[in-house]
């Protein structure tokens, strides 16, 4: 693929106490891809995801998004260069209703400071409407319009799941990563979340990288497919190539 990456993993390790969860890992993401990560559980998956967003720093290696390193940036800093990801533990505000959930996400890609929201300027005025509209119409991609005004905490465990993909993608990320979406819903479920995933790669052009158990869901979305276990990457390639591959088979398709 010859288009510059949108974000790389050059050689990236991550030991804890002396145990390595990720080791010499390389990865890119082009824009505009759907990639799926696999691989037994203990294979490195969610430790990658933690440090591509920051939350864990790379012990060797280097992360880069857009040529630029990330190194020392906190995962905050991270998300307002364009990555957003979900949990494979649901965190909402389950108190709140769906609606606030994503508006106070859509409150971090505000554009007028404090000092405009303390005076409560015209700016910060049309940038308040702009994110009520933006938290409305993510609601509706999500198809979570009909439970807007519901307590997060209220709503079935597959809206939730929803509602988390909502607040990630508040935050306006260039590069979603899904750590497990489908993971405990139902088969009807999961084939509305895939149609909806990638309903949303097509209408907002975004990259995606996902973690998924579900064998026919990431051969179903995923474009590329990296394989993991104990911590390396054992394949990479198409849906049909992994499929095949005898490593895959050994290690984790059985």
């Amino acid at each position: 693929m010859s288009a510059p990456a949108l974000l790389e993993a050059r050689n990236c390790t991550v030991a804890f106490a002396g145990l390595c969860a990720v080791s010499d890992l390389t990865l890119e993401l082009h824009g505009g891809e759907i990639v799926g990560l696999i691989g037994p559980n203990g294979a490195g998956k969610t430790t990658v995801f933690n440090m591509l967003t920051g939350i864990v720093p790379p012990t060797a290696g280097t992360v880069l998004l857009d040529g630029r390193s990330l190194s020392g940036c906190k995962p905050s800093q991270v998300n307002r260069l364009g990555v957003a990801r979900t949990f494979q533990n649901i965190r909402l505000f389950a108190n709140l209703t769906a609606y606030e959930n994503v508006l106070l996400c859509c409150h971090a890609a505000l554009r007028s400071g404090l000092a405009a929201a303390t005076l409560r300027t015209a700016a910060h005025e049309r940038s308040e409407a702009e994110a009520r509209d933006e938290a409305l119409e993510i609601l509706r991609e999500l198809g979570l319009d009909r439970v807007s005004g519901e307590r997060a905490a209220n709503l079935s465990y597959g809206d939730q799941r929803r509602l988390e993909i909502a607040r990630a993608l508040a935050t306006r990320p260039r590069l979603l990563l899904l750590d497990e979406p489908t993971a405990g819903m139902n088969p009807s479920e999961k084939t509305g979340l895939t149609g909806i995933v990638a309903e949303l790669h097509e209408r907002r052009k975004l990259t995606i990288l996902l973690i998924e158990h579900d064998m026919r869901v990431i051969m179903d979305i995923s474009e590329r497919i990296v394989v993991m276990d104990h911590g390396e990457v054992i394949a990479e390639g198409t849906p049909e190539q992994v499929r095949s591959d005898p490593n895959v088979i050994e290690a984790y398709l059985g």
